[in-house]
């Protein structure tokens, strides 16, 4: 079948719709002068959007005006009423004191030793005991690093060295102390081992006295001295497991060493007599061909032909006291091992 093509009309028909695609928005120069322009919205805008500086001095000029205004009347009536408000301003500060001082929410030069004038109603004040003092951390329970349970307190020294830090900064100065030594004290001894904290008791205790001091400073509070109390041991750390090193029989005439794996302990390994022996301790007899250090998996490494004894001693791996061929020799016992 025949398909009739005709000519389509390149003219727009009059009975087509015309689409505007003008903006809704209308913008406008700011400047002839400039080439930015301004957005028209139909919201209307400030053309300066910041604060006035000159309300901001105002408002600074009504407050100091009003704080002045409220001065001389109390004084006015202070005055009138000298007699009797005078027994209520004079204030004692004893030695080893200082007192902070709020006039109007403003706060004062720290006052004292001495007689302090403070005004009633318009003043507030606080007293701290700057001298030395102590308090006991009770007894608490610790896990240690190695899984032991402890029992340990503390006895702190502290004083006070800022008193404005310790009235602004901080709202209960003497259980925030104790809260921040306790949770120091705790943190600390669960990262040690019990060995380790039975034998620095000394530097433990100033570490402990050093990581409080970094948050206490900004209270206005040193700590000068602490002191750990004696460690009652709940429950000694648990055991490591001896690690394992299978030897196949006929392994012998090869050499006596003994073998000190970091972090597994010192253990004998006898190829030389018999069927040969490998035990936990030191050499029975007490001399033994050399005295082997390396670690469990650099040794059985080596016993699985990954690493070349020669290789391990170079780099350090592998430490050799006494008899340096005993090194060597560990290259025939990984072959023999292997063989079998």
């Amino acid at each position: 079948m025949a398909a009739k093509y005709s000519r389509l009309s390149t003219e727009d028909s009059k009975d087509t719709m015309t689409l505007d695609f003008s903006s809704a928005f209308t913008f406008e120069e700011r400047d002839k002068d400039k080439q930015n322009t301004k957005y028209r919205s139909i919201f209307t805008y400030g053309n300066d959007m910041r604060l006035s500086d000159t309300k901001e001095v105002k408002q600074v000029s009504s407050d100091r005006f009003t704080w002045i205004l409220v001065y001389l009347g109390y004084m006015l009536i202070y005055v009138m009423a000298f007699p009797i408000m005078i027994w209520f301003s004079i204030k004692r500060i004893k030695k080893g004191e200082r007192m902070i001082v709020f006039r109007l929410g403003h706060m004062q030069r720290a006052k004292g030793p001495g007689l302090a004038l403070v005004f009633p109603f318009i003043d507030r004040y606080f007293k701290k005991d700057v001298s030395l003092r102590a308090f006991s951390v009770p007894p608490k329970q610790v896990i240690t690093c190695d899984k032991a349970i402890i029992e340990v307190g503390a006895e702190i020294y502290f004083q006070i060295v800022d008193v404005e830090k310790s009235v602004t900064n901080v709202q209960d100065l003497d259980r925030s102390t104790r809260v921040l030594v306790q949770t120091t004290l705790c943190n600390h001894l669960a990262q040690m081992n019990l060995a380790d904290i039975e034998s620095e008791r000394r530097i433990t205790a100033d570490n402990i006295m050093e990581k409080s001091n970094s948050t206490s400073s900004s209270w206005g509070v040193q700590i000068t001295r602490a002191e750990l109390s004696q460690i009652k041991v709940l429950s000694k750390p648990l055991p490591k497991a001896a690690p394992s090193v299978m030897m196949p029989p006929g392994l012998f005439n090869i050499f006596g060493a003994s073998v000190k794996i970091s972090g597994a302990g010192t253990y004998f390994l006898d190829l030389l007599n018999g069927q040969g022996v490998i035990q936990e301790g030191p050499d029975p007899s007490g001399d033994p061909s050399a005295t082997l250090t390396l670690t469990f998996d650099d040794l059985q490494a080596m016993l699985q032909g990954k690493l070349k004894p020669y290789q391990a001693y170079m780099s350090g791996r592998l430490i050799v006291a006494g008899d340096t061929a005993a090194a060597l020799k560990l290259d025939q016992l990984a072959n023999r091992v292997q063989a079998q």
